[in-house]
């Protein structure tokens, strides 16, 4: 499991590429964290080189979630496969994380949703 982080524009982006599992998720929470200045940018989490999503990357993805509502900051998940997607769903965080197909969609979701 490799973590990416990346800027396009206002937004950050991590990109986890590889099993988003136990070890993955630790590493996957390790770069989240290490965000610094960027961390109050609108993020987005792309999972297009997520080659498969376990219960504990979604345990890390939900814990993304408090802390960004936490400082006020926008998610969105972008790039998941159909089976991750189900798996989102089923966890319930496709209810308060906008989940889209690409990196546009996030850039529009966050950007409409920008706090004055």
């Amino acid at each position: 499991m490799d973590v990416r982080v990346e800027t396009h524009g206002e937004i950050s982006v991590l990109k986890p590429a590889g099993r988003l599992d136990g070890p993955g998720a630790k590493k996957f929470r390790h770069a989240a964290s290490s965000l610094g200045a960027s961390g109050k940018a609108p993020l987005a989490v792309d999972l297009s080189e997520t080659t498969a999503l376990l219960a504990s990357g979604v345990e890390a993805l939900h814990w993304l979630a408090v802390q960004r509502r936490e400082v006020g900051v926008k998610l969105a998940i972008v790039g998941c496969s159909a089976s991750s997607r189900k798996l989102l769903d089923a966890s319930g965080l496709t209810a308060i994380v906008p989940v889209g197909a690409s990196l546009a969609d996030a850039r529009a979701v966050l950007q409409a949703n920008r706090r004055p």
